[in-house]
């Protein structure tokens, strides 16, 4: 991993992103890139001349600069990458666009913690790009500090652990070589299965892949109430999903579960393919 890249919409959530990505990559060289996509309300833009458009456009894009250029002032000198401002009403867009132009190897954002009715209606900027993104997204909730990875949950589609698929198998090593940037963590493998029998007990077995890795095979009503349970005692510091299961990607991404996270928990997610 050479390049982060760090959407900024200068809010308190991203300030804390920051601080967590500097804690993040404090023992390595990775570079850390800037970036804020910008732009001017509608109600401004239809009601005032194109001149005079044209010089809140310019306005705008110096102040944007002038803050990008204090907050890459900021970091170590060894972490310093580029910074950008770009205008565009669809920001999830433009930062996932950018970071596949510019080879970023992933992207950090960070999420607030309270929501509007219209967040909650239409998403918000770090659930879009989640979406759009081809690189990894690391969504960092406010106020989350940066803990060493000593577990991370990674809840699976594959039952049993084994016979993995070779698109699978480039996935995990993408985790294992990530998580070993910042020392060697346990990283639980989790397949969740459907059943209301509460007197099931997890069977925990080591995983085929790795070393490092351990599979879990768990009961729970929903797929969501067991990972929701086993992150809760296992105490996780980082929860990574593998985006390519299409199906069950998309029924976590729906569900209170990705939700939960988003909008109320503190756990950061690490959203990758």
């Amino acid at each position: 991993m050479e390049k982060i890249l760090l959407a900024t919409d200068f809010s308190d959530a991203c300030e804390n992103a920051l601080k967590y990505t500097l804690a993040l990559v404090e023992n390595t060289d990775i570079k850390v890139d800037f970036l804020n996509v910008y732009d001017i309300p509608v109600v401004v833009s239809s009601s005032m001349p194109s001149r005079a458009i044209d010089g809140i456009m310019k306005e705008k894009a110096n102040a944007v600069e002038s803050h990008l250029r204090e907050l890459h002032e900021s970091i170590p000198v060894n972490h310093r990458g580029i910074f950008r401002a770009i205008y565009g009403p669809y920001a999830a867009t433009e930062i996932s666009e950018f970071a596949k132009d510019e080879g970023h190897d992933m992207i950090v954002m960070g999420m607030k913690q309270n929501y509007g009715l219209m967040d909650r209606m239409m998403g918000t900027v770090t659930a879009q790009t989640i979406q759009l993104a081809t690189v990894p997204v690391l969504a960092i909730p406010n106020q989350s500090l940066f803990h060493t990875y000593n577990q991370i949950l990674f809840p699976t589609a594959n039952p049993t652990g084994k016979d993995l698929a070779e698109a699978e198998k480039k996935a995990i090593d993408w985790l294992l070589k990530f998580s070993q940037l910042f020392g060697k963590p346990k990283i639980h493998m989790l397949h969740v299965e459907k059943n209301s029998d509460q007197t099931l007990t997890d069977i925990t077995s080591k995983a085929e892949v790795n070393d490092q890795f351990d599979f879990t095979k768990s009961y729970a009503e929903t797929i969501e109430d067991g990972i929701i349970s086993y992150y809760e005692k296992e105490h996780a510091e980082l929860l990574a999903f593998y985006k390519p299961y299409r199906y069950f990607w998309e029924r976590l991404y729906h569900s209170s579960l990705i939700r939960k996270i988003l909008f109320k928990t503190r756990v950061p997610i690490l959203i990758f393919r």
